[in-house]
């Protein structure tokens, strides 16, 4: 229930940074969706909520970590912007931390203003 909680918080807060001009507005959301469908939807699922697996963090059978929700129910909501660009930028093991992971580097196939609008 707690995460629940946080992750509408989550969603309330960036509802507000657009409505109040922040650092997105609809405009980035709807480029965002498109390049998400298209870069991101194909682990993450179409809605963003990934495999739905029982534990945050449950390895694959080749010990990698699966693709997180992204809606706010899973781990990523509590990471800063900057390390969610620079996952995006040089792919999932530049987390750090002893992480494996498998997604992908974006630097190269997406600008920095489409990662960012994603």
């Amino acid at each position: 229930m707690k995460t629940k909680t946080i992750g509408m918080i989550v969603t309330a807060l960036a509802a507000l940074q657009v409505q109040a001009g922040g650092w997105n507005d609809g405009s980035d959301i709807a480029k965002g969706g498109e390049l998400f469908a298209k870069n991101c939807a194909v682990c993450h699922g179409p809605r963003g909520i990934g495999p739905q697996s029982p534990a945050l963090q449950v390895k694959r059978k080749d010990g990698k970590y699966q693709p997180p929700a992204l809606n706010g129910t899973a781990h990523t909501w509590h990471h800063s912007p900057d390390l969610l660009r620079k996952i995006i930028a040089k792919g999932g093991n530049s987390y750090g931390k002893g992480y494996v992971g498998w997604m992908p580097e974006f630097e190269a196939t997406l600008s920095q203003e489409e990662r960012d609008d994603i």
